[in-house]
């Protein structure tokens, strides 16, 4: 069914330390269990998940990770059919909250909450690391460097009159390094920008998101976090408490390859750079969120506008290497 925001880039993901739009996980590998066991979009359980992985993955887990648990073994671990896993029952409303009988996941009063804790926590740990695995071949995924890169190192002849001059709006009237910096050009912190939000696909209509006041408030809470017993290690990168200032916050996206994203904004709502830099000129939406929105009226002329569009195109790489997909 529909998630309630536009899924953000994996590309140059390996710089950030609290991910999604609402920064709801503070880790890779924690943020696999959110469309495992999400409803609308994978509907499974870390239960069945475990399971699968013992049965098909075993040799290359326990190659890495050590010996796995046995589930196989029915009467420790109840045994769950893809037919089985996760909410009996989903919504079709864009919103990832199960109304039916959940199965293999906390909270399901049947085979995960059945089990012994020390049980619970052969499973979870498993998928924990499943997800680190992912997240070892995501941190290798990048844009690359750009033509802005090329510039920046001495090639005069690598950006044209126009994204040159965007480069200088960028740079000063634009403000937009006040969240665009660092290699990735994301500040990695949550900003509200006063964005009413528009139907999208016709059917889609994300109102009223409170993004990073709720998203941090449940990576503080999640027994996964970088703070928990399945952690590596604590790094501080998980705020201690909730700001008022992350009321309907989102992340700075990172802009590398920005210019070949087929949508924008943590909604999708905007198509093309165009009208993106036209509502940032007009210092976001006047009403139609919650928060407080932090934008300026920055006022720029349509030739300035267009300089800018043409400078982000700069930013595009190569992408990922072909070579990583067939790599061992």
């Amino acid at each position: 069914s529909w998630g309630i925001r536009r899924a953000p880039s994996l590309l140059d993901v390996a710089q950030a330390k609290l991910v999604m739009w609402d920064g709801s996980h503070d880790s890779l590998h924690s943020q696999v269990f959110g469309p495992l066991e999400s409803p609308v979009e994978m509907n499974s359980s870390r239960l069945f998940v475990a399971q699968q992985a013992y049965a098909l993955h075993r040799s290359d887990y326990e190659a890495l990770f050590g010996q796995m648990p046995n589930l196989g073994d029915s009467s420790q671990f109840p045994l769950l059919s893809a037919d089985q896993t996760g909410c009996q029952s989903t919504t079709v409303d864009a919103k990832p909250t199960c109304v039916g009988t959940l199965h293999g996941m906390p909270g399901d009063r049947t085979e995960f909450d059945g089990m012994s804790l020390a049980h619970q926590d052969d499973v979870t740990q498993v998928v924990v690391n499943l997800g680190k695995a992912i997240a070892a071949y995501e941190r290798k995924l990048s844009c690359g460097p750009g033509r802005l890169d090329q510039f920046v190192q001495g090639d005069s002849a690598a950006l044209s009159y126009s994204e040159q001059r965007g480069l200088k709006i960028f740079l000063g009237k634009g403000q937009c390094t006040s969240c665009h910096s660092g290699s990735a050009l994301s500040d990695q912190k949550f900003h509200n920008i006063g964005l009413m939000a528009a139907t999208v696909a016709v059917v889609f209509l994300d109102a009223n998101d409170r993004g990073a006041a709720l998203g941090i408030s449940q990576s503080i809470s999640d027994p996964l976090n970088v703070r928990g017993k399945f952690s590596d290690g604590d790094d501080g990168r998980l705020p201690s408490t909730v700001l008022p200032t992350m009321e309907a916050a989102f992340k700075t996206p990172g802009l590398r390859c920005v210019g070949l994203r087929p949508s924008f904004m943590h909604t999708g709502q905007m198509s093309t750079l165009t009208q993106v830099v036209s509502f940032l000129s007009r210092g976001g939406d006047p009403y139609g969120y919650p928060g407080k929105n932090e934008l300026a009226v920055l006022n720029l002329t349509a030739d300035e506008q267009l300089d800018l569009v043409n400078f982000l195109t700069t930013l595009n790489g190569a992408g990922p290497q072909k070579s990583l997909l067939s790599s061992p």
